[in-house]
């Protein structure tokens, strides 16, 4: 059976509780019908969405991930600002970016694992990629006010990435982590 798969960076725990403030904070000042938050438990940032998969597939994708990650050393990571997908004009999806402390590993990672996935068959979306974290979607044409709203400044070390199954229900989407991969530390 296929499964709904993305690559991603799972955000730690105590991050996520920080988030939840955040959104909760961002409801009360945007509170539209239209606008639906991600559950804080959910919190990721995708590196490569990848769709429905067979099993071979998969199979396939998480040795490409694991090759990849012995590549690739660990790294921290910063929130910045508010922003949105297409802009905050006319937005469809809030989000939160995300940057690099030091360097571009995550560039790099993220274009790595991009360019072995589309030599091995794997189609891949082909929208510029900007790191960012997703906090709420909108279904129709809305202004969403970022006055007042207070961006949290937070830096966060990544180890791992993970090939995640994405599972959407009616109350929205359900993800699970189907396998985690370490970043090599001596890269």
């Amino acid at each position: 059976m296929d499964k709904r798969i993305f690559i991603a960076i799972s955000l730690p725990d105590e991050m996520k509780n920080i988030l939840a403030g955040f959104i909760s904070q961002a409801k009360k000042i945007n509170p539209h019908q239209a606008i639906h938050y991600v559950k804080p438990a959910g919190l990721h940032l995708t590196l490569h969405f990848l769709g429905n998969r067979n099993e071979r597939e998969i199979k396939l994708i998480e040795e490409i991930i694991k090759t990849t990650c012995r590549q690739h050393s660990p790294m921290s990571l910063i929130t910045s600002k508010i922003n949105a997908f297409p802009d905050l004009k006319n937005p469809t999806t809030i989000i939160l970016e995300v940057k690099e402390k030091f360097g571009s590993e995550l560039t790099k990672l993220q274009a790595t694992l991009g360019k072995k996935l589309t030599t091995s068959g794997i189609s891949l979306d082909d929208r510029p990629w900007k790191p960012h974290l997703t906090v709420a979607r909108i279904k129709t044409k809305t202004i969403f006010k970022t006055q007042n709203l207070r961006t949290p400044n937070l830096e966060f070390k990544i180890n791992h990435i993970e090939l995640m199954h994405s599972q959407l229900h009616p109350q929205g989407s359900q993800y699970k982590i189907i396998k985690s991969f370490t970043l090599n530390p001596s890269q």
